[in-house]
């Protein structure tokens, strides 16, 4: 075993479901990745190794055949006692399943591509004073400006095309702070805002990351009696821009000062369009309005532009409120409302979330996958090396029709049979097709049934290890398998 067996109990995985404890490991730190959807992916994803001290030029991450990518040191530090490196690397992971990696250190230094920070900042974790205007985040497809007083996007080009998606004169990504009037039921109602602040001004702007898997930089604002940090990041090989906001928030509302609420602002330089909204099972247009509409994981605004059409989609891990008006879609982060409750957001908050810069218009099938990937990012478990019948890399389930979407996989209520829900997101009546993977008994049946597992009319047919079944269009169906 390694010096690191046991370390870690207690420290969470960023994404707040699995422990990053470490089970130690003599040499190369073996590490599983997990990905939860019934589709492959191939993304960063972020390991702790505990009490190993790593070279961060000659990180290496291998796959069971033996590829090599690059490891980025993003942070080294200390908990309780045991010291950590979080490494961030790209991943290939099959549909709803798993792939074992192992994060070592090579003889020689590693060399590595993908993303990169330039402009007025040369090397890791500089801090950037009041005379630099702003710097640059680029990958593959993407050059990112990051203006250093707003920390807020101010060019976002497709590489490809050339096309800049923020208008001229805007920023993408701006906080912004309102003051609504005072005025009953806070709560539930919004209330007249006569009051905006845009954080265009003091900002002060520090690098997190510089690549070759991911750059980054945030922004530290103060507010009143607040403070706010904003991460900007890209990974590399992603058309996503992240965004991370952390704050303490200390403002409350009061009947005679009204209600303070921050948000984030995200115009798009084309033509007005649509908004398209995400609501359970589907989506729903609306035309721009400066009224706040409730959606699930994600909103689109897309537009005409000289050559077609192009747009942006915002996802979020933890809030629903937007509104889309004049080209520019908004998300709301924090509000004080103060009835009943005099101090319901007083606390410290992180909120996440990302725009996918598109040509063309609002993809609803891709805008899903967005939004169901970025509420569950791969993650990331510590594996000991044993003895085992199970392949390095496997997939259990595979969805093979884009427009369908696996919402349940679960054992049945009345026996150990597998129920399989999904659902249709495009408006089209469809077949689905599923692969399934060493889930099910020999000779197994498929029978359709309703959500409560009482049998209907049967569509559902399994041959091989495909399961068919007819999805009705903007509609669900269920399949028991046993």
């Amino acid at each position: 075993m390694g010096d690191g067996m046991g370390a870690g109990v207690g420290s969470s995985y960023y994404s707040g479901s699995v422990t990053t404890a470490n089970v130690g490991a003599p040499d190369a730190e073996p590490v599983l990745i997990y990905n939860s959807k019934p589709w492959p992916r191939s993304e960063t994803v972020y390991a702790q190794v505990w009490n190993k001290p790593l070279d961060p030029d000659r990180v290496v991450v291998r796959d069971s055949d033996g590829k090599e990518v690059k490891g980025q040191v993003l942070e080294t530090g200390d908990y309780w006692g045991h010291k950590f490196t979080k490494i961030a690397f790209k991943a290939d992971v099959p549909a709803l399943g798993y792939k074992v990696y192992a994060i070592d250190e090579s003889v020689l230094p590693v060399e590595g591509e993908g993303t990169r920070l330039s402009g007025p900042v040369d090397f890791y974790g500089i801090q950037l004073n009041g005379a630099v205007d702003s710097c640059v985040l680029e990958n593959e497809y993407l050059k990112v400006e990051v203006e250093y007083r707003s920390g807020a996007v101010r060019h976002l080009i497709d590489k490809k095309t050339g096309y800049d998606f923020v208008p001229d004169g805007k920023l993408l990504g701006l906080i912004e702070a309102y003051q609504e009037d005072p005025h009953p039921m806070t709560s539930w109602l919004i209330g007249q805002v006569p009051e905006c602040h845009p954080f265009t001004q003091g900002g002060k702007l520090n690098v997190k990351q510089n690549g070759p898997n991911r750059v980054a930089v945030s922004t530290e604002f103060k507010y009143r009696s607040s403070k706010i940090f904003v991460e900007i990041g890209l990974n590399a090989g992603s058309r996503m821009v992240d965004f991370k906001v952390n704050t303490r928030w200390l403002e409350i509302g009061t009947p005679e000062t009204g209600v303070p609420m921050l948000k984030a602002a995200f115009p798009l330089n084309a033509k007005p369009g649509v908004a398209t909204y995400e609501i359970p099972f589907g989506s729903q247009r609306k035309p721009q309005s400066m009224q706040e509409i409730p959606a699930l994981k994600w909103a689109d605004v897309s537009g005409e532009i000289d050559k077609g059409e192009a747009g942006i989609t915002l996802v979020n891990d933890s809030k629903y409120g937007h509104s889309c008006f004049d080209n520019t879609l908004r998300l709301s982060l924090v509000r004080s409302s103060y009835e009943p409750d005099p101090m319901p957001e007083v606390a410290d908050h992180e909120i996440k979330f990302a725009i996918l810069a598109h040509m063309g218009g609002c993809d609803v099938i891709e805008a899903t996958k967005l939004g169901e990937e970025f509420n569950s990012p791969m993650m990331v478990v510590s594996a000991p090396v044993q003895k085992g019948s199970l392949p390095a890399e496997k997939s259990f389930v595979e969805v093979l029709t884009p427009n369908v979407f696996v919402s349940t996989i679960k054992k049945a209520e009345d026996s150990d049979a597998v129920v399989i829900r999904m659902f249709e997101t495009t408006g089209k009546k469809t077949t689905a097709k599923i692969k399934i993977n060493g889930l099910l008994k020999k000779g197994a049946k498929a029978i359709e049934t309703d959500i409560l597992e009482r049998p209907v009319k049967n569509t559902a047919k399994l041959s091989g290890d495909t399961l068919t079944v007819t999805v009705p269009a903007y509609s669900q169906a269920t399949v028991k398998i046993g």
